[in-house]
């Protein structure tokens, strides 16, 4: 793949696609690098691929366009039929992903 390592990185690990966001802070440009990442991400996965993980561990903050990217991975998803979850997050940020509802929209690991 030719993603953006700065931005985005991606690997194939056992039947799952781990997409790694790479900065701690998602603003409107990278937002809508991301929002490209993660379509070419999911579109040149291997057929072996059955889930995907996203590892927003070092995320602390994004602004409304990068929730926006999480939501385009989440229908993606389930457009290819793909399972979706995160790695732990840091607390704040869970816990704003929870206040806006989208834990309901993907698992999130403790």
């Amino acid at each position: 793949m030719s993603l953006n390592p700065a931005i985005l990185f991606a690997e194939e690990q056992q039947g799952t696609l781990i997409l790694r966001v790479v900065p701690p802070f998602v603003d409107g440009p990278t937002a809508s690098q991301l929002c490209a990442l993660f379509e070419e991400a999911i579109a040149s996965r291997s057929p072996s691929i059955k889930s995907v993980t996203l590892d927003l561990s070092v995320v602390c903050a994004m602004v409304s366009v990068g929730y926006e990217a999480l939501l385009r991975v989440v229908r993606l998803c389930r457009v290819h039929d793909l399972a979706l979850e995160t790695l732990p997050l840091a607390p704040d940020f869970s816990m704003m992903l929870k206040r806006m509802g989208i834990d309901r929209l993907l698992a999130i690991r403790p």
